[in-house]
């Protein structure tokens, strides 16, 4: 759905019904092996080693809910997109 709908950021949680959002990441790669847009990973469960693994998988971020509020969020969202605008920017530039 990501490929056809073009979304500019997923917020994507990690502990899916079906499986696990670094399980996402990876179907979520283009032809090109990178993402479509700016991932953010939220999940309640986890720690460091899941952080790193969903980085490694290329999420452009990862939240734990327990430190969201109405100004992590946002902001978080905001910087991921700016980080995105600018990486598409230079790559197309090449």
């Amino acid at each position: 759905m990501a490929k056809s709908l073009r979304p500019d950021c997923i917020l994507l949680d990690y502990n899916l019904p079906d499986g696990d959002g670094i399980e996402v990441l990876n179907q979520l790669r283009n032809d090109s092996g990178e993402h479509p847009c700016a991932i953010v990973i939220l999940t309640a469960y986890g720690g460091e080693e899941l952080a790193v693994r969903a980085m490694k998988a290329g999420a452009s971020d990862y939240l734990p809910k327990g430190w969201l509020s109405a100004d992590t969020l946002p902001r978080t969202v905001f910087m991921r997109l700016k980080n995105s605008a600018c990486t598409n920017k230079s790559s197309s530039r090449v």
